[in-house]
């Protein structure tokens, strides 16, 4: 294949659709996992970029949902330049929300969480980095969020989530030492910054909730986006013995 390619999990909406476009637009091939088939608007950007996208049923805790998806990408190619890991969920609402003191904690949703944040995402890397290896970027863009950065920890509650994104980045930073040292790789984190967000939910998309903020303070899912995808395609600047864990605008987060 010509083009570079780019597989992105969790492309139904929000993020991960954006990211999507963003790749499109650049010129990419892309490969866009679809988790929730009823909504349509991974296949309205299908129909504006019909010969570049392809969607990809995917479900991160699934091992043979994963490795399906593997084989629906070597239909096309036999190299994955680049993986951006975006699926995730925060949990029931309220799940985890309680400090130390609250004797009413869902452990078991906690767990959930953390299977499907870091387990889940180590198992798609797992999954592609034979196709990763031989390609031009050899790079893996992971979705976190600074809830997982314990040099900036500002909370008392929230266990499951923070924990989640924290091992997440611990998994980052594993195959980052591999990736980097002795293939010249990268893995790069980015947190997202605050967003209309359907973590967890089976809401319908809203238009309204790509392009615009939920409150002063919050970004949208398009500006972050346009700068996740952005500091990707600059992974030179940021190449060293650690992985990049970034704002979407550029700035670096304490681990």
């Amino acid at each position: 294949m010509d083009k570079r390619t780019v597989f992105v999990t969790g492309a139904d909406r929000g993020l991960g659709l954006e990211i999507c476009r963003q790749f499109l637009e650049r010129g990419f091939f892309v490969f866009g996992g679809q988790y929730f088939s009823k909504w349509t608007l991974l296949d309205d950007l299908q129909k504006e970029y019909p010969d570049d996208l392809v969607k990809v049923t995917l479900d991160i805790t699934d091992e043979q949902s994963v490795l399906a998806a593997v084989d629906e990408v070597r239909k096309y190619t036999d190299t994955l330049d680049i993986l951006v890991n975006n699926a995730g969920i925060s949990g029931k609402h309220g799940t985890g929300t309680g400090d130390i003191f609250d004797h009413e904690l869902d452990f078991e949703e906690m767990l959930r969480v953390i299977n499907v944040n870091a387990i889940g995402t180590l198992r798609v890397m797992n999954a592609f980095i034979d196709m990763i290896i031989p390609s031009f970027h050899k790079l893996i863009g992971i979705i976190s969020s600074e809830a997982g950065s314990i040099g900036t920890c500002w909370r008392y509650s929230g266990f499951g989530y923070c924990m989640s994104k924290a091992a997440l980045n611990m998994a980052g930073s594993i195959v980052h030492n591999r990736l980097h040292r002795e293939f010249n790789g990268q893995v790069m984190l980015f947190n997202p910054g605050g967003m209309p967000s359907y973590l967890g939910t089976t809401q319908g998309p809203d238009d309204e909730m790509i392009t615009k903020p939920l409150r002063e303070g919050f970004t949208n899912a398009k500006t972050s986006a346009e700068g996740i995808v952005r500091l990707l395609l600059e992974q030179e600047h940021f190449k060293s013995d650690h992985p990049a864990y970034l704002q979407y605008g550029g700035n670096s987060i304490p681990w």
